[in-house]
């Protein structure tokens, strides 16, 4: 997956690729694991900008992850605490 890194807004290049590259790295851990995951803040705003193409969401989430990724903004502070995230 290659996201469009543009001017980004204020961010260098190299932080934006290292966005990405978190971003990947926690789908592949959907590979590994049936957990719930909770992203951190940067891997959030990576995740949302993903989703603003639907068709190529689908299909690269199903490639990194394994299958398709569900995401849930509505997450509760015990599923938070649950899983890890802060």
């Amino acid at each position: 997956m290659q996201l469009p890194l543009g001017s980004g807004a204020g961010m260098g290049q190299a932080t934006l690729a290292a966005a990405v590259g978190e971003y990947r790295a926690f789908l592949d851990r959907f590979h590994h694991s049936e957990e719930e995951r909770v992203p951190t803040a940067l891997v959030d705003l990576v995740w949302h900008t993903h989703m603003l193409d639907p068709l190529r969401y689908g299909s690269e989430t199903r490639r990194l992850a394994g299958r398709f990724v569900n995401h849930e903004d509505d997450v509760t502070p015990e599923r938070l605490a649950k899983a890890g995230g802060a």
